[in-house]
């Protein structure tokens, strides 16, 4: 099947499925990765966001609080919001390899633009020039975000380039 797939598409694994099965709705969990990149790169540019200055320790700090269920309605497209936007989130975790700084997080469901839109958040608060831009998010406002969003959607969504889509689990 490879053969007929454009490049960037490998199938490594086939088995087969019961014939009411929906990939998107029979999923137990999805696994995300986002990169960002603190040196810009000009052969990396289109595969992870350039973001020099983001205090990791911060980034560690804001990703714990996303663990658990909460309404991400404020982190998330206005216009393809549900009835219910609440995702449970069991994993939300930064780490640094090299000149990268990697988020990973994996939860039951994901509403449109949430990792990139929670990237964006806590990249604004991990600023270390916090103090010189008062429209920078703090740590206490995107905790209260989380336990109840507001109807205002005011936090910035990262690029898409430097967010991948890692695993889904059945």
């Amino acid at each position: 099947m490879n053969y007929y797939l454009p490049d960037d598409i490998r199938i490594w694994d086939a088995v087969e499925s019961h014939p009411e099965f929906h990939a998107r709705y029979d999923a137990r969990f999805r696994r995300y990765r986002y990169l960002i990149g603190e040196a810009a790169s000009a052969l990396y540019r289109h595969q992870r966001w350039h973001q020099p200055g983001l205090d990791l320790s911060e980034l560690r700090e804001a990703a714990k609080h996303i663990v658990g269920e909460h309404d991400f309605s404020a982190f998330c497209v206005v216009s393809s919001r549900k009835e219910d936007n609440r995702c449970r989130i069991d994993h939300s975790q930064w780490r640094q390899i090299g000149p990268l700084l990697v988020y990973e997080i994996r939860g039951n469901r994901f509403l449109h633009s949430m990792v990139r839109s929670l990237v964006g958040a806590m990249a604004n608060l991990a600023r270390r020039e916090q103090d010189r831009n008062p429209r920078n998010l703090t740590l206490g406002r995107f905790k209260d975000i989380l336990i109840a969003p507001g109807e205002e959607r005011n936090v910035f969504t990262a690029p898409a380039h430097g967010l991948y889509l890692v695993s889904v689990g059945y």
